[in-house]
């Protein structure tokens, strides 16, 4: 599995899905299984006993691990349902930046996202994480601040890709649809197929209206 629904998405978060088995602490190794595994130990329990009802030496006492272990891999319990968005967003920036050129706005903005989504269809820790996001009152806030601190970033992107000195209307108006879209597509993904397919053919749908929209240079 490439990575995590939300993870690509809050972009939003997290790294679980499957546990590595190398031996090492290198990327892929004994930290990230250890990480993971905390990740994974929290979202189960949350989804089964509630955000609010669990703490985190719950979680370290069900994942076998000291709770100065868990506050290691995550400072705050938000982070293991958001994950560290931050950095998920300079990755996905990055990877918007370098896609091709010539993909107009939603195909860059899949092909950018697509190494994040998870690969298999029925992963029940992506649907509990994202159930998660969107019923915990706490969670939802991180996520919505989090998802409009992404939307003028996204702009400037969009906006030196179209060749322009800033954002114009149309390309505030399309991170601004794009961000929504991405809220909308996460929550909405059952698990039934694959997230890349539902997320593609739900931004097929707004391709017309945001990618032919011309560029107007302020002025």
């Amino acid at each position: 599995m490439a990575g995590s629904a939300v993870g690509y998405a809050v972009l939003v978060a997290g790294s679980t899905g499957r546990l590595t088995s190398v031996g090492t602490n290198g990327p892929g190794g004994r930290t990230a299984r250890v990480r993971e595994h905390v990740e994974i130990t929290a979202i189960e329990l949350f989804d089964r006993d509630g955000y609010e009802s669990v703490t985190v030496r719950d979680i370290a006492r069900a994942a076998g691990v000291a709770e100065r272990t868990v506050y290691r891999h995550f400072p705050a319990k938000q982070a293991l349902v958001l994950g560290d968005s931050a950095a998920e967003f300079d990755r996905f920036v990055a990877e918007l930046d370098a896609a091709p050129p010539d993909l107009p706005p939603t195909a860059a903005f899949l092909h950018a996202a697509r190494s994040r989504m998870p690969g298999a269809a029925r992963n029940p820790i992506e649907v509990a994480r994202i159930r998660l996001l969107e019923s915990t009152p706490e969670l939802r806030t991180a996520w919505s601040e989090a998802l409009e601190r992404w939307e003028p970033a996204l702009a400037a992107v969009l906006s030196r890709r179209r060749g322009l000195p800033a954002p114009d209307a149309a390309t505030l108006l399309a991170a601004a649809l794009l961000v929504r879209a991405h809220r909308h597509l996460t929550v909405t993904w059952t698990g039934a197929g694959t997230f890349e397919r539902h997320y593609r053919d739900g931004l097929a749908l707004l391709a017309t209206g945001i990618d032919t929209c011309p560029a107007r240079r302020p002025g």
